[in-house]
């Protein structure tokens, strides 16, 4: 006879009622910030990617303006005699 009575208290008072809502809402804020999450690690690591393809970009371009500034001095060189 408690336990019945016990339980009828919990339906019908309010407190409990807000607890169930914010339980809820509280499952639905830690499932949208795990996605967050997993999108945020998917765009640092896209981004890292594009700054070391950027990098190797970057240092082909110094590469090739060695030689060229290597052939420059060269030919300068053979002038200047």
């Amino acid at each position: 006879m408690t336990a019945g009575v016990t339980l009828n208290q919990l339906i019908f008072d309010g407190s409990y009622l807000v607890a169930l809502k914010a339980t809820k809402d509280f499952l639905n804020l830690s499932t949208l910030l795990d996605a967050k999450t997993k999108n945020d690690v998917q765009f640092n690591v896209a981004k890292a990617y594009l700054m070391v393809a950027t990098t190797e970009k970057n240092i082909t371009v110094v590469d090739a303006n060695i030689t060229v500034l290597e052939k420059s001095l060269s030919d300068l060189k053979e002038v200047n005699k």
